[in-house]
Parts: C-alpha cells; structure tokens; sequence
C-alpha cells in the first residue's frame, strides 16, 4: 500500500513539473495501444474466423459405416430452426451407376431433404419446382463433369435405377445424381452420408454442443466436416501471431519511452533519496515498472474506450474484412498484453539505474 501510495504522489510530481512530457506520453501510449488493437483484430486467424461467415463454417457432414433408412435420419437433433439445408445421400454400388466411369470415383444419389443452400449450375436448372416435388416427378440434375465426358443435353433422358429421368440440369457438384426429395423418400433408398448447414454459423462452445448432440443421436456416424477444424486451426496460429503483435508493439513502443526515461531522469534524485534511506535497489526497481505499469495501463484504457465508441463510424471502416467485433474478453486481453509489454519495453531505460552504483549515483547529482 506505501508502495502504492508513493507512485500515486510521483505521477502527480511528473504531471507537475513536466505537464506536456506527461501528454506526450500518454499520447503515445493511446496510439500504440490503438495500433494494437487494430492489428489483434485484423492480424490473428481467431479474429477472422469470428469474422467470416463463409459456408464452411456453418457446414456439418456425417458419414455412416453401414448405410441406414432414410427415416432414422430424421432425428429430433435436425428439427432446429437454426437449420436451413440438410441434404441426403445414397452411395450408388457398380451396378447401379447410371453411367459407366473408369476407376474408383465415387458417386452418390442426393436430394434436399430441406432447402436453403441451393446448388451452384453450369447448365439449366438447378433447383426442383413446387410441381416436380409435389408429384415426385422423375427429373434429375447431373453432375457437372457427366456433360465433359458424355454428350448429354438438357431434356435428354437417362435412367437411374431403372427408371427413366429427364435430364433438367448440371451443377457444380462432382459427383451428385440429384432428384427430388419424394422420389427419394418413395424409393426407400439408404443413406450413407448426410449434410446440414445451418444460417448462421457458431461460437465454438456452441459448435461443440451441437456437434455433441449430433454424435448422441448419430453414435454410428462418423463426422467428416465441421467448422471444428478452422477453430483448432485458427487457435494454433494464435499464439504465434499474438507474438509477433507484440514485438511490433514493443518496437512502436520504444519510440516514446524515451518521454518516460525523460521524466524518470527529470526525479532520479528522489531515486537516491530513496536508496539512501535504507530502499532496496529491488524495491526502487519496483516503483519504476510500477509507474510504466500504470501510466501504460491508463492510456490502454483510453483507446479502449476511444475504440469502442469510434469503432462504428470510423475504426471498423479501416478493418481488412467485414462483421469484425471485438468482445469485452477481447479487450480485457488487449488490456493485460499491452499493460505488460510496455513493462517489458521500459526495461532497458531502468537498466541505467540497476547498473549504477549508489556512490556514482550520489556523485551525478552532487548530494
């Protein structure tokens, strides 16, 4: 508390006798502190990950070791509003292969079991009508690459499990036979794989729940996607981009603590004073980075509060992508990391007095 008390008197004494050294300072550290927030947003895989909301985030693919009934699919866990496309998929054996292909590529038969993530075309259509699903109709969209390998037009038929299918489309898709939702039901076919994507993709706590949920109502299907894998990816390279924010802040720094160095070398007598007295060098050391500790903590609150209220009409249009918010834990970190670093950074302009002797020390300021 003594200690306390004691930095509290010397920053009075700083703002006192050196008011615009004092500003400067303080200035200084709100642009740092600024600089850092902008790049611990738009500089770490975490952030971006939170910022995106591409479809690969908000995309769960399950694969079953033995083909099952299309209605146990249909579980309580997939009645989710947060849910907008969920696609099935039978795995179509050599003999049932509409078309001949050469190797072990892999096809299946799909359908939207609910629609809300339509398919990308190359030719015709790609979606079903109202009518055509209604009436299970016996209509199909390709494979993008059937059109590459075999003269197939748009109205052509083909057969697919027997039956005959008008040929209404080809979709990007690679290797997805896709006919409407009631013909697939009507057939009976097995699903082998399924997908849902959701309209909105999750925290990572709430993607664990639901990935938890999916494997409790799934036990025999393995998870093939997820957004887990961006998650882990984006934590893993957080650390070593949360470093290398921090040297740049350091070196940034380094430009106005010399301002510090100013005020310090301005009241070193006090620091022999001190020494004098009976303070330990250790406990003169202390108040030292304690003053940086403080001073730097106030000017990062400062451009944390400049930051949040600037943020909408001015630091977010200066971002490198979109939908970049920044939590309180965001800015609790930026706190702590930017409070510690300028301890750190005020190292070398300590140093002088911990390689100084007291009789030296006593010499320079003739006491």
């Amino acid at each position: 508390m003594k200690t306390l008390r004691l930095v509290a008197s010397r920053f009075f004494l700083y703002f006192t006798n050196n008011k615009i050294i004092f500003v400067l300072f303080l200035l200084g550290g709100i642009a740092c502190s600024i600089a850092f927030i902008h790049f611990y947003g738009n500089g770490t895989s975490y952030k971006k990950v939170q910022a995106e909301d591409n479809a690969s985030l908000r995309y769960y693919a399950l694969e079953f070791q033995q083909p099952v009934p299309q209605p146990e699919v249909d579980q309580e866990v997939l009645h989710n509003e947060n849910i907008c496309d969920i696609e099935l998929a039978h795995a179509l054996v050599q003999e049932e292969m509409p078309i001949s292909i050469e190797g072990n590529r892999r096809f299946f038969i799909k359908t939207k079991m609910q629609n809300g993530a339509p398919l990308y075309a190359e030719k015709g259509r790609v979606a079903f009508t109202q009518q055509e699903l209604a009436q299970a109709q016996r209509v199909v969209i390709l494979p993008g690459m059937v059109e590459a390998l075999y003269e197939v037009e748009i109205g052509s038929t083909m057969r697919i499990l027997g039956e005959a299918f008008t040929v209404i489309g080809m979709s990007t898709d690679m290797e997805g036979f896709y006919i409407p939702f009631s013909v697939f039901e009507q057939w009976g076919l097995s699903v082998s794989e399924f997908s849902v994507t959701l309209d909105q993709k999750l925290s990572v706590a709430d993607n664990n729940a639901f990935i938890a949920q999916l494997h409790n109502a799934y036990p025999t299907a393995v998870l093939t996607q997820s957004p887990s894998n961006y998650y882990s990816l984006a934590s893993e390279r957080f650390s070593l981009q949360l470093f290398s924010i921090s040297v740049a802040y350091i070196v940034a720094s380094l430009s106005f603590m010399f301002l510090m160095k100013f005020m310090l070398d301005r009241n070193s007598r006090e620091n022999i004073i001190f020494s004098i007295v009976g303070a330990s060098r250790a406990a003169v050391l202390r108040v030292l980075v304690l003053e940086t500790a403080f001073l730097s903590s106030c000017a990062a609150v400062l451009a944390i509060l400049l930051h949040a209220a600037l943020y909408k009409p001015f630091f977010s249009r200066l971002n490198v992508f979109e939908n970049l918010t920044y939590t309180v834990w965001d800015y609790v970190v930026i706190w702590l990391c930017v409070t510690l670093l300028s301890c750190l950074a005020a190292v070398p302009f300590a140093y002088r007095y911990i390689k100084s002797s007291l009789v030296e020390n006593k010499n320079r300021f003739s006491i």
